[in-house]
């Protein structure tokens, strides 16, 4: 199929898309068009919806640009107030068994939810965000829950740099002095060359986990 080319013929092809997508066939979405620039509006029931009608517009290939307008409705006996909300929220997050809903804090304003948080998977996180799109009241979802990298260890920082040394100075790894906490690597120590010193810094902030890096070593020829 040729791709759209002109802003009637992209609108054609994305209403074609809503069109076939179960999630929204049935939904009221207007599809403007100007310049490529593509435009949805209209009311919906919940906030995956809204989702699910940004998601189907991409699978044009031609849609590059996108205002998503859509607004989600708020029928009579859903939550009227963000408190009422973030208890539905809150029961809905404790139903799911696979996620860890006491380390998951919930944030409700005018019907918008915000996730805080950490979690220790990424399916987690899509899945507590998944768990509450689809619940009625809520307006939109912002999903800063934090998944956390893998411990640092010593042991990997300190082997990566034996081996990045070359073997005549892979002992110098033997005499360095490492401190590390929440990522944050701390090298001290004495080196026997600026050389062997670049070596060393590059090999550690390199090293999967390492996000930050201080520099104490001195050379002493």
């Amino acid at each position: 199929m040729t791709p759209p080319t002109t802003d009637a013929e992209l609108q054609r092809e994305v209403l074609h898309q809503l069109a076939h997508d179960v999630r929204v066939a049935t939904a009221p979405i207007t599809v403007g068009v100007d310049r490529g620039l593509v435009t949805l509006t209209g009311t919906v029931d919940t906030w995956a919806q809204v989702r699910a009608a940004q998601e189907v517009a991409y699978r044009v290939p031609a849609v590059l640009d996108l205002a998503n307008d859509l607004a989600v409705r708020v029928d009579a006996g859903v939550p009227r107030n963000d408190g009422d909300l973030a208890r539905t929220v809150r029961q809905a997050l404790a139903a799911e068994p696979r996620l860890p809903a006491a380390a998951i804090r919930v944030a409700v304003s005018d019907g918008g939810v915000t996730l805080v948080g950490t979690v220790q998977f990424p399916q987690q996180r899509a899945e507590a965000a998944h768990a509450i799109a689809h619940l009625p009241g809520v307006r939109w979802v912002v999903n800063e829950l934090v998944v956390p990298g893998p411990e640092l260890a010593a042991g990997a920082v300190r082997a990566a740099i034996t081996a990045a040394l070359a073997e005549h100075a892979a002992r110098a790894a033997d005499r360095l002095l490492l401190e590390i906490h929440d990522g944050h690597v701390t090298l001290s120590g004495v080196v026997q060359s600026w050389t062997e010193r670049a070596v060393i810094v590059d090999a550690a902030s390199a090293t999967p986990g390492v996000v930050a890096l201080t520099d104490h070593l001195r050379v002493e020829a």
